[in-house]
């Protein structure tokens, strides 16, 4: 993967990173969810802002409550009946391209996905404040480091996918406890180690470790599994073991088992 030219904008996006926790942890009203859109947006060199993107619809001119459907793009929130504020829940960015690190924000959000820019650095331990987060989607950006830290705390999680990275270490035990997860993908990373068994994990229907440097044996995987990929690891065992998964739809162990035959079905 090519190393994106780091820009002074980047550390830019540090420092307003901070401020951006600081309003929303501290959030109560829909003005000061506002101010913290408006700080993230600064955080990013506006000559990487293509005319399409979604930043280029957050127009801080208009009460985002008020505003219609073509201002604030890739921002969701909540719908009270009540008429009380509206809180910000959900950040989906399109794919521009932008450079930084990833702000550390916490708050109400249910849905985080930032894929296909150029995001770096560890991926923060605040992730693990947001309790309420049931999609995680990071993929094809730079990050480095461990696999999320924390995420084990998060148990509304339906979606992680933080493939195309720079990931590395093992992945955790403790994963064990997203039992809501149905969809995992850290596939081209470097984790490395054994996987663990992931029976645990029960609505987990779509499973995807490839082009990793995995080792050991064949996992013990949750019976309602519908697509395994593990191609391009360094595993054991026979695929056989595989056959009284009854439901599972596709399989990709390619260049990944050392000993392994034809699995029918």
């Amino acid at each position: 993967m090519s190393r994106p030219t780091h820009s002074p904008f980047s550390f830019c996006f540090i420092a307003l990173a901070v401020a951006f926790v600081s309003w929303i942890a501290r959030s109560v009203t829909l003005e000061s969810d506002i101010e913290a859109l408006r700080s993230l947006k600064r955080a990013i060199d506006p000559n990487t802002i293509p005319p399409s993107s979604f930043l280029q619809t957050w127009n801080f001119q208009v009460d985002y409550c008020e505003s219609p459907g073509e201002n604030f793009l890739g921002i969701t929130s909540t719908m009270p009946s009540d008429n009380s504020t509206k809180r910000v829940l959900g950040i989906d960015l399109d794919s521009g391209g932008y450079e930084g690190f990833l702000t550390p924000a916490v708050g109400n959000l249910t849905a985080l996905n930032l894929g296909k820019n150029k995001f770096r650095g560890p991926i923060p331990t605040t992730v693990s404040n947001l309790k309420e987060l049931t999609r995680l989607e990071l993929p094809d950006n730079f990050f480095t480091g461990s696999f999320p830290p924390g995420i084990d705390r998060l148990k509304r999680l339906e979606i992680v996918d933080v493939s195309h990275n720079e990931l590395s270490g093992s992945i955790p035990r403790s994963i064990l406890t997203c039992r809501t997860l149905t969809l995992l993908r850290l596939s081209n990373n470097e984790f490395t180690g054994k996987i663990p068994d992931l029976t645990g994990l029960w609505q987990l229907n779509t499973l995807d470790l490839s082009s990793n440097h995995l080792s050991g044996n064949l996992p013990q995987l949750p019976i309602k599994l519908k697509t395994l990929i593990l191609r391009h690891n360094i595993l054991s065992g026979h695929i056989s073991q595989l056959k009284r998964f009854r439901i599972l739809e596709a399989i990709n162990l390619s260049d990944s088992t050392k000993k392994s035959s034809p699995y029918a079905r």
